[in-house]
């Protein structure tokens, strides 16, 4: 941008602003933690700035951050607008992401769906777990406990430090406040991740087997006489 960073005097919002294009995006992409505070401001004496110029003028600064609370974040301005990504992904856009790789390995039919939705109720919102999760065999991902621990452990997870939305360990999935699940292996009394394989495989496989169980009734209604007792329940119909 041709700034010479050696110069403090350089390093300004106003000579920022005035060495960019009118209507230039400039996009900062992982800010360290330890550095935030400086940015914090820089941000904000930045948005002074451009008020002075005219909004198809403004260069766009885009600053992405991870891992600071809420309270950390600036406050919305004239010239400053605060996104918080939080519950953005949902069920079914993780179904898509999980099912286009699915097929792209030649998986189809209820295998597939069952691989795909499998991945997306255990990955939820993290890109990053649905491919490790596609990328591991079929066994793994139907006990997933190692696999989620060794991201927990990527992650710098520890069960000691309580879930956070700033850590990554809590996010907003369909409405509703879920912890991650590579979290969730660190300490799951509530077996909460071997719910969310289980619903998977419910939601997969139980529609499959009514229509299987309709098809059997409609082959041997003519050979059964009513009513039928299996075990202690007694059945005085039969429907398709």
């Amino acid at each position: 941008m041709g700034i010479d960073i050696a110069a403090t005097e350089k390093r300004s919002p106003s000579i920022l602003s005035k060495k960019l294009e009118p209507g230039q995006t400039v996009v900062v992409d992982g800010v360290p933690i330890s550095h935030w505070e400086q940015w914090k401001t820089f941000i904000s004496e930045y948005e002074l700035v451009c008020r002075a110029i005219p909004p198809f003028d403004r260069p766009l600064l885009v600053c992405i951050v991870y891992g600071v609370e809420r309270s950390a974040l600036p406050k919305g301005d004239i010239t400053l607008g605060i996104a918080i990504w939080e519950g953005v992904l949902s069920e079914i856009d993780m179904i898509a992401y999980a099912g286009s790789r699915v097929r792209e390995r030649g998986m189809k039919g209820v295998h597939g769906q069952l691989i795909a939705t499998t991945v997306a109720r255990l990955a939820q919102w993290d890109v990053v777990a649905a491919d490790l999760l596609l990328d591991a065999e079929t066994r793994e991902l139907f006990l997933p406990e190692r696999i989620l621990g060794e991201l927990a452990d990527s992650y710098g997870w520890t069960k000691e430090r309580p879930p956070s939305w700033s850590s990554g360990t809590v996010d907003i999935f369909d409405g509703r406040r879920q912890i991650h699940s590579a979290f969730l292996s660190l300490n799951d009394p509530t077996k909460e991740v071997r719910m969310r394989v289980w619903s998977s495989q419910a939601s997969s496989l139980l529609p499959l087997i009514e229509l299987h169980r309709r098809s059997l009734v409609r082959k041997i209604r003519h050979r059964l006489k009513l009513p039928v007792q299996i075990d202690a329940m007694v059945n005085r119909s039969m429907t398709p």
